[in-house]
């Protein structure tokens, strides 16, 4: 499949972006509305939809079937983005040392991710390092 073609319009509120594919065509379209981290996290989000799940997009799910499968993907998708903008190395050097002392949002404006994504990232971590707790 081709590059996406990668569109700024606004978008309802409950949307943050949405990946659309047919035949060999792809857009990804960011809400207007979001703040540039949150612009940032949608497209890396939108655009693992296009390297590793483009049969998981906004046309196709049309049955109960697929709407399942579907949001099993974006979980996957989700973690996967987490992973992406959050190293283990970003993690245990700007992260951990200081979950018990700011805020979580603060500390995601400072690694530049949304905190929902930073959540995320710190339960993917806590799962894999049992030493770990937050």
């Amino acid at each position: 499949m081709n590059n996406p073609c990668i569109l700024i319009k606004e978008l309802p509120d409950s949307l943050n972006a949405v990946y659309l594919a047919k035949d060999d065509r792809a857009i990804i379209c960011i809400n207007s509305k979001l703040n540039r981290t949150q612009r940032e996290c949608a497209l890396t989000h939108e655009l693992i939809h296009h390297e590793y799940y483009p049969e998981c997009n906004f046309y196709k799910c049309n049955t109960y079937y697929d709407i399942c499968q579907c949001n099993w993907i974006e979980n996957r998708i989700e973690e996967k983005t987490a992973r992406w903008l959050i190293s283990d190395s970003i993690l245990e050097s700007l992260v951990i040392p200081y979950v018990d002392v700011y805020p979580l949002s603060d500390i995601a404006d400072e690694v530049n991710v949304t905190e929902d994504l930073l959540k995320l990232r710190l339960e993917i971590y806590k799962k894999s390092n049992k030493k770990f707790s937050i």
